[in-house]
């Protein structure tokens, strides 16, 4: 076998010796040139650069002695994960809005999901709660630099947000899922040109026996399922390396007529349609973007409470902020109560009202946030305090699950999973509150509607961290959001905290968090102090209060010792006069002290 060296060495000798002969098929024509001149015709000079001084990395690492190098693999991968992130690093947005795609694609096999809800702001409309909403989720795929696909799925299941004929709540449901493609035709200079079109199956359910539905005279109950799409021709301007202008000339397909109708259109119809929109980039990783849609016909996009049909723009005002190249949110005010792209739209049934968006997305392949490895203090301040959190979380990849019981009966359950450095999944949050209506509990409107007799509770969320001394912050800085509804009356609330954890010393921490449950009924605002003492490796005491800040929230107080059995189990043994460390229940009271246990396993 001969060697690369050997090789070159054959190959100069046959140029030399055989001037003339060919490569690949091109012949070889060789020259003289004339060697006192230059680049660009001019002599080179050559310059020596005395004390040059060297290039200075460290910026770039989150290592402060570069001088060392790595002796062991967790050493290398430390190294490699402190690199810091570039603009490049981050994807563009996908879309403005679900009504609205752009020609920015997804690098081949690179996935991105996302779930999202939209929702009215402080009422469910008629049917009263913390709003009228609809959930969704959507995957995108990668496929090359020029084709895209998206699957999706998306229900409301809230009655129609207006009363129908002045007094009737007539129950709704909309269902939708099915796929999306879309191909860049087009890309030259700062013009850019694709196509986009989805089909969907929607399936809507409407009405009951006591107010009939809203599409025939049967005075029944309505199921339906049909194909619905839209086709769009989304236009793209660079205007700047952080500006962009977009257009857009598309249609929507829904069915003019449901059920037994004669001569009626009582449904939307074929709708086409002429956008334009704004996106500009913030900084690396934070996008801004605007967007109205105007719906030309012959169709209609929305109705009012006595079903008569109109068309009216549909608008997008928002941002995309992302922790990392991994984790992003997107926060946006539209009209647009569909969340698919064939019902994007479409306003909420029965009404044209300002909705907000909050979405998620996660990108498993992307950069993570690089910071520094958790020590083992670290990993157990992430499991939290009871009813105060701490702003940490357990290294990506690790998955958590817990289970809570008390002599009084509350039983709750959780699992969680680390996706980033940066964020923490909740993906389920379960139980049930037991003996809730003690003391002056009795009076209290949240408990009645939200932990009645018999509720059955789930919720989903995450936690964000925003600031880390693993990642040059000078302390610990999270949020944490959850959603979610009583199961047996189909009423829900918002949770949120803002988690600070201070590390006073290797052995103390102090939590403080404000936190709140916001409903349609009341609201209720707290403020969280714990601490957590490292009294040894095997144990750790925990203290904690919850301060009432509203009317309907109580003050609380826990105190619990954690014993250690292995760096994966945890079990912690508490007194506790809260409600439950259920979200909410941490905001309440109750007359006699809970005792209880909990079990954290991470793996």
């Amino acid at each position: 076998m001969i060697n690369s060296l050997n090789a070159r060495f054959i190959l100069t000798i046959l140029l030399i010796c055989f001037p003339t002969f060919s490569i690949a098929g091109t012949k070889v024509k060789w020259e003289k040139l004339d060697t006192t001149i230059g680049i660009g015709g001019n002599e080179i000079k050559w310059e020596l650069l005395e004390n040059r001084e060297e290039e200075d990395f460290s910026d770039i690492y989150l290592f402060d002695d570069l001088s060392k190098p790595p002796s062991q693999q967790e050493d290398v991968n430390d190294l490699v994960n402190s690199i810091k992130l570039k603009s490049s690093d981050f994807f563009s947005p996908q879309r403005i809005g679900t009504i609205f795609p752009i020609n920015s694609f997804l690098p081949a096999y690179e996935t991105s999901h996302s779930v999202y809800a939209l929702s009215t702001f402080n009422s469910g409309g008629a049917a009263g709660g913390s709003g009228n909403q609809n959930y969704a989720y959507m995957l995108d795929i990668g496929l090359n630099e020029n084709n895209q696909l998206s699957l999706f799925y998306s229900v409301a299941d809230d009655p129609l947000y207006s009363y129908i004929d002045g007094d009737k709540l007539v129950p709704n449901y909309w269902e939708s899922y099915g796929f999306a493609f879309k191909k860049r035709l087009l890309n030259r200079d700062d013009w850019s040109l694709a196509t986009f079109a989805s089909l969907e199956s929607m399936t809507i359910r409407n009405g009951n026996s006591s107010y009939g539905n809203i599409f025939d005279e049967t005075g029944l109950s309505f199921s339906d399922r049909n194909l619905v799409g839209s086709f769009s021709l989304p236009i793209s301007r660079k205007l700047s390396d952080n500006l962009g202008l977009h257009f857009l000339v598309g249609g929507s397909f829904f069915p003019s007529t449901l059920g037994e109708v004669n001569n009626k259109d009582n449904f939307y119809g074929n709708n086409l349609y002429l956008g334009s929109g704004l996106t500009w980039k913030l900084n690396q990783n934070v996008n801004s973007f605007g967007s109205i849609v105007m719906p030309l016909g012959p169709g209609k996009n929305t109705f009012d409470s006595s079903n008569s049909f109109h068309r009216i723009p549909i608008y997008n005002l928002g941002i995309n902020f992302d922790l990392n190249p991994i984790i992003g949110f997107e926060g946006r005010i539209t009209n647009g109560f569909g969340a698919t792209p064939a019902t994007s739209i479409l306003t909420i049934p029965s009404s044209n009202e300002v909705l907000y968006f909050a979405g998620l997305t996660y990108k498993p392949f992307a950069l993570d946030s690089p910071q520094k490895r958790l020590s083992k203090r670290h990993t157990l301040l992430s499991l939290g305090g009871l009813s105060v959190g701490s702003a940490l979380i357990p290294p990506r990849a690790k998955n958590n699950y817990s289970l809570n019981i008390d002599n009084k009966g509350n039983l709750f359950g959780a699992f969680s999973r680390s996706l980033s450095n940066s964020f923490q999944l909740d993906l389920i949050n379960f139980g049930s509150f037991k003996n809730q209506n003690a003391g002056r509990s009795n009076e209290n409107p949240f408990i009645r509607t939200y932990m009645n007799d018999s509720n059955f509770s789930t919720r989903y969320g995450g936690k964000f961290v925003l600031m880390s001394p693993l990642r040059e912050g000078f302390t610990w800085l999270s949020t944490r959001i959850s959603v979610g509804r009583n199961q047996q009356n189909k009423q829900g609330y918002l949770f949120n905290e803002w988690i600070n954890t201070f590390e006073i010393n290797e052995n103390l921490a102090v939590n403080i968090n404000p936190k709140m449950a916001i409903s349609g009924v009341v609201s209720l605002y707290s403020l969280g102090i714990g601490s957590n003492i490292h009294l040894s490796d095997v144990y750790q005491l925990i203290t904690e209060t919850n301060i009432s800040l509203s009317k309907y929230s109580e003050s609380n107080l826990s105190l619990s010792l954690r014993k250690v059995f292995s760096e994966d189990l945890y079990f912690d043994l508490y007194l506790s006069s809260a409600l439950g460390l259920h979200d909410a229940g941490q905001l309440l009271s109750n007359n006699e002290i809970r005792k209880g246990f909990r079990v954290n396993f991470l793996y």
